[in-house]
């Protein structure tokens, strides 16, 4: 039920089906409002055509004041909205236009008007930031919540260089705001950017993260120590070497007539 914003508007003078104009799957109408006094005034009578995005469930009531979309007569007696209807895609952006008729518009010379409809645009989601290096084979990725521009889904691509042109793998759609891609080589930088998306377009990619996978341990090892030491203060040799990442640092244990090992520290 939809009433109109005041006594007088003529709200329901036309009423039709225009498509799907936001391509959500569900159809959507608009309605005509001849004697709606938009300008101000009790008696202007420049017309309002109201439209509404269809949903499921539809809501059993609904405000024109807060239609999806409200397109106005620009002058006084214009009477906007004595028919309305679907004009098709009339700027060939894949989107269905509406069209309102204004019979009273420059002293009653009559005037139609068509309305290019193209919905807001779906906004770019942010990826987590990436450490420089990644623990084992697998990576998993998050990303920013654009549900509210209309997002209902993610795609997120990796690939082995800054242009995603070599070895490019894509998540395909994802209803998260996650994803682990696995089986990484070890060594590898991976490239990583998402997108938004909904039944019908996608977003532009988002900017580029990377890291390096690091599946290899390090490698290290003490000594070689005399069977006894002359002083109380003596050094320990050891090396470690790690082939992706590097070594930080060095953990030293040490164990006394063969009992449990104890850290003595950790040495960079």
């Amino acid at each position: 039920l939809i009433d109109g914003e005041v006594n007088g508007d003529r709200l329901g003078v036309s009423v039709a089906g225009v498509g799907d104009l936001n391509g959500d799957g569900n159809f959507d109408f608009m309605v005509g409002s001849s004697r709606n006094d938009a300008g101000g005034a009790s008696s202007d009578d420049n017309g309002r055509g109201y439209v509404f995005l269809g949903a499921n469930p539809l809501p059993s009531t609904a405000d024109p004041s807060a239609a999806d979309l409200i397109f106005t007569g620009p002058v006084a007696g214009d009477f906007l909205g004595w028919a309305v209807g679907a004009a098709g895609d009339f700027d060939g952006d894949t989107f269905a236009d509406v069209f309102a008729g204004a019979p009273g518009h420059s002293s009653d010379t009559g005037q139609a008007f068509v309305y290019a409809v193209t919905p807001a645009a779906l906004t770019i989601p942010m990826l987590s930031a990436e450490p420089t290096y990644t623990i084992g084979t697998a990576n998993t990725l998050t990303w920013s919540d654009e549900s509210a521009s209309g997002a209902t889904e993610y795609e997120i691509e990796r690939a082995d260089d800054a242009g995603f042109t070599t070895n490019v793998v894509s998540s395909g759609a994802v209803a998260l705001l996650t994803h682990e891609f696995t089986g990484l080589a070890d060594g590898q930088i991976y490239f990583y950017r998402v997108r938004s998306g909904d039944t019908v377009d996608n977003s532009d990619w988002s900017a580029s993260e990377s890291s390096t996978q690091d599946a290899s341990p390090p490698v290290s090892s003490a000594g070689p120590l005399g069977a006894t030491q002359a002083t109380a203060s003596f050094d320990v040799p050891y090396s470690a070497t790690d082939a992706t990442s590097g070594v930080a640092s060095v953990d030293l244990f040490f164990q006394v007539d063969g009992g449990g090992y104890s850290s003595f520290g950790t040495f960079t």
